[in-house]
């Protein structure tokens, strides 16, 4: 799958804040680094929030790329004109709730 694809499968996955929060996001997000070839952890920290660990060993333990972002988008706004879940492609851009 390639980047395009990705960030269209998870404007998919509603995730708002409050909400539904991260569970579904960050299971689909662990199964995507598991078989991506990562060694994966999920952590729930309150119920429906979770934190996911993905880590790549490469041939060197260092230097290392540390990636964090959050997987919780904010609740849909009055007066949108694109479906916030839809992922279209318009005009060379994806519209959806999720920045990446």
């Amino acid at each position: 799958m390639d980047a395009v694809e990705l960030t269209r499968e998870l404007i998919k996955i509603e995730s708002t804040d409050p909400g539904s929060w991260e569970t579904e996001i960050g299971e689909y997000i662990c199964d995507y680094l598991k078989e991506s070839g990562a060694d994966t952890e999920a952590y729930e920290v309150e119920p429906g929030r979770k934190i996911v660990k993905g880590v790549v060993k490469g041939a060197k333990a260092h230097p290392a790329l540390v990636f964090i972002c959050h997987m919780d988008t904010v609740v849909k706004g009055e007066g949108w004109t694109k479906n916030a879940f839809g992922a279209e492609v318009s005009n060379g851009k994806i519209w959806g709730t999720r920045s990446l």
